[in-house]
């Protein structure tokens, strides 16, 4: 890849539904050179996609992160945990992980109720499998640009949701719009148009309203940062004071390795999530991270992702 193809990535993390004619203005490139250029990045599996950011708060939903350590599975018990996840439509990330934590799950639900089932049919059917259990529900989460993407690791925008937001009702039509975009943020106006039975220009104002009322919050693009040699590494963090949460916070936003920051109620008060090429890395993120905010922090339990993300969209 090259600086222009860099350009083009840049402006697809800030707004991933961009059309191609504003994509080629932008990075100063003809249309022509943009669309072949797009079309390389995805046959080379750097772009795997898009979808819509949804303040799911606003739809009456709720995250929780599931944490689980695991007894050490065999490779088909692994694979039954990972089946099991893709057949279950709260299941919206999964992953197995090297630390104290060897299984993670946040999964989406509409009520207490509808997280007891959940809970009650993934320890009915892995229970015996399981040495411990952490249940964490996600207070509001972060997602920054994709900083790797500058060559100085620049901070340029975040997609922030509170999980206490307000709840707006929204109708069939709008849940559907929702769920294309949430699959495929390029969903072009005319195809959304015909799965809902309304104009383009209809499904435009519809559109605009769910983006102003915050239900959408943005536009992500999925790129594959193992292209770009680097693996998902996660610290949980028990702090002192929570009003310290927002100088961690802000530590993160301008870092140049990461990604995501969720905070939680429960044991653990912060995840973050960074993006970083070797465990050497990660271990002097930690001795920095020690030596900025040690003396306010409790405890903290790094994690090393390194199988399975996945997302169901909103409506499955």
């Amino acid at each position: 890849m090259d600086k222009n193809d860099y350009k083009i990535l840049q402006k697809l993390d800030e707004n991933a539904r961009i059309s191609v004619v504003k994509l080629a203005r932008e990075v100063r490139l003809s249309k022509d050179v943009v669309n072949y250029r797009l079309r390389k990045l995805q046959e080379e599996k750097v772009l795997v996609g898009s979808r819509a950011n949804i303040a799911i708060a606003k739809l009456g939903y709720t995250y929780h992160k599931i944490l689980v350590k695991f007894v050490p599975l065999n490779t088909v018990q692994e694979e039954q945990w990972l089946a099991w996840g893709r057949l279950h439509h709260e299941v919206i990330w999964m992953g197995t992980c090297d630390g104290e934590w060897n299984g993670n799950m946040t999964v989406r639900t509409k009520s207490f109720q509808e997280l007891a089932l959940f809970l009650d049919d993934f320890f009915g059917t892995f229970g015996g499998l399981v040495l411990k259990k952490e249940i964490l529900r996600v207070m509001s989460s972060y997602r920054f640009n994709r900083k790797f993407l500058f060559l100085d690791g620049k901070y340029t925008h975040e997609f922030y949701h509170s999980f206490f937001a307000e709840r707006v009702e929204i109708d069939a039509k709008d849940s559907v719009i929702i769920h294309l975009l949430t699959k495929d943020a390029r969903t072009k106006l005319v195809d959304i148009a015909q799965s809902v039975d309304l104009s383009p220009e209809a499904v435009a104002v519809r559109l605009a309203q769910l983006e102003k009322n915050k239900v959408i919050i943005g536009y992500r693009q999925k790129i594959d940062y193992t292209k770009f040699g680097l693996q998902n590494y996660e610290v949980l963090l028990v702090v002192k004071n929570p009003q310290q949460k927002a100088k961690i916070i802000s530590y993160c936003r301008y870092h140049r390795a990461c990604d995501t920051v969720m905070e939680f109620m429960g044991y653990y008060d912060l995840q973050l999530t960074f993006l970083l090429k070797s465990q050497a890395e990660f271990r002097l993120l930690l001795a920095d991270m020690r030596d900025a905010f040690g003396e306010h922090i409790i405890e903290y339990q790094p994690l090393a992702a390194y199988q399975e993300f996945f997302t169901s969209p909103v409506g499955k």
